[in-house]
This record gives C-alpha cells, structure tokens and sequence, in this order.
C-alpha cells in the first residue's frame, strides 16, 4: 500500500541520504518517481499539484532548509 502523504508535509528529517531517498518514494507512491542520478544526486517527480519546483540543494542544506 503507497503512503499517500503530502509529500512537501513529510517528516524528512533525521535520516541519511538512502533513507531520505526510500521515504520520498514512498510517499511519492504512484503519482510519480524517485530516480538515482549516481551516487550524490536523485530526481524526484511527483504530479500531484500543477507546481515545478526544480532545485539543486546538497543532501546537508535540505535539513537546514527544512528548519526554515
């Protein structure tokens, strides 16, 4: 069963790279994917709101980022 949680509301904190990785994708589900982009860069796509959000953060800045 895919977690259907708001993807921008999902606790993403407190967890390495992989597991940031995994829980995105989780809660991506079928609206759309996670793709590895060597061993320091993903893409996430999730279609479910009419929004492009393209960013290039380090893994390290996100956590930073999230406490914003």
């Amino acid at each position: 069963m895919q977690d259907k949680s708001d993807i921008t509301s999902a606790d993403l904190t407190g967890r390495d790279w992989q597991d940031w990785l995994d829980r995105a994708e989780t809660v991506i589900g079928d609206d759309g994917y996670m793709q590895p982009l060597g061993s320091e860069h993903a893409a996430l796509f999730c279609e479910r709101k009419p929004v492009l959000l393209v960013t290039f953060e380090s893994f390290d800045r996100l956590e930073v980022l999230s406490e914003l």
